[in-house]
């Protein structure tokens, strides 16, 4: 039987809204998550990366300046992983974990939640202006070089968006 990995065909869109102005006095800034499930028979590396260096922005209040805000603002991580590696979101495919990988799961199906983080600091100056901000985000889950059979099984999703 030939080893798989088997994302779901449409991930969505993943939302932080931050629509009470005590997340920028809470400690740990704001968090949002996209729980994905994922089939398969050979253990892996996820990673993450977007489609663009700033945050596409959108409103219909009226501003002083156009937001540039940087996806390395950012961090993402695996929410009930042992070995998560957090990496901060840019154009280059960011590993979730470290080399080892994720084993392949009881029954092969597994869940994985997404966790994005912007810290209190990087909320305060970098998403002040009331509005959209979005960028697209490619997930991928890789097979590790040392599983069962040789080849490649890179898959990616493009579906998803992040926005605030």
């Amino acid at each position: 039987m030939p080893g798989f990995i088997s994302p779901p065909a449409s991930i969505g869109t993943t939302s932080i809204l931050v629509n009470d102005l005590s997340y920028y006095r809470a400690a740990n800034g704001i968090n949002g998550n996209s729980v994905i499930p994922l089939s398969t028979t050979v253990p892996y590396i996820p990673s993450i990366k977007t489609g663009n260096t700033q945050f596409n922005f959108s409103t219909t209040a009226a501003y002083n300046a156009l937001p540039v805000t940087s996806v390395s603002t950012v961090s993402a991580t695996l929410t009930g992983i042992a070995n998560t590696t957090s990496a901060a979101l840019s154009t280059t495919d960011q590993s979730l974990t470290n080399t080892a990988g994720i084993a392949v799961p009881t029954n092969n199906n597994q869940t994985l939640t997404y966790t994005y983080n912007i810290g209190l600091n990087q909320l305060k100056t970098n998403f002040i202006q009331a509005g959209t901000y979005s960028v697209p985000l490619t997930y991928s889950w890789n097979k590790l070089s040392s599983a069962y059979p040789s080849g490649s099984y890179r898959l990616r999703q493009m579906e998803a968006c992040l926005l605030w």
